[in-house]
């Protein structure tokens, strides 16, 4: 509620202990704010909400996407399991030390067992 999330109808999942994280980039600008990255989901992608469980920026600060056992977007194949993307875009430049961080305390936090991503 904090950054004003859409309001929608979550399909529940569960994330067993040791669950993958899986680490994605929003391929945008790092200032990019949540809400338009939710706009983008909802109004292009066709999608309930934001396809993510949790977003993280530039200075490690975590967004609540989708949230805890909640179906993601994210990645077909692999929806039922916890998502974080990184905003910005990251295929020439590294993540900043926060985010690096903020992923990593993600992962204890969740209970997740290892990151995969691209």
């Amino acid at each position: 509620s904090e950054w004003g999330a859409t309001p929608f109808t979550p399909e529940q999942v569960f994330w067993p202990s040791g669950v993958s994280l899986h680490v994605h980039h929003t391929a945008g600008p790092q200032n990019q704010p949540v809400k338009e990255i939710e706009r983008f989901h909802i109004k292009v992608r066709g999608w309930p909400a934001i396809g993510y469980s949790y977003l993280v920026d530039a200075r490690g600060n975590i967004y609540e996407g989708r949230g805890p056992n909640v179906k993601g977007a994210h990645s077909p194949p692999v929806n039922d399991q916890p998502s974080v993307a990184l905003i910005g875009l990251y295929s020439i430049i590294a993540p900043s030390k926060a985010q690096r961080a903020a992923v990593w305390d993600l992962l204890d936090h969740i209970n997740a067992g290892q990151l995969r991503g691209h």
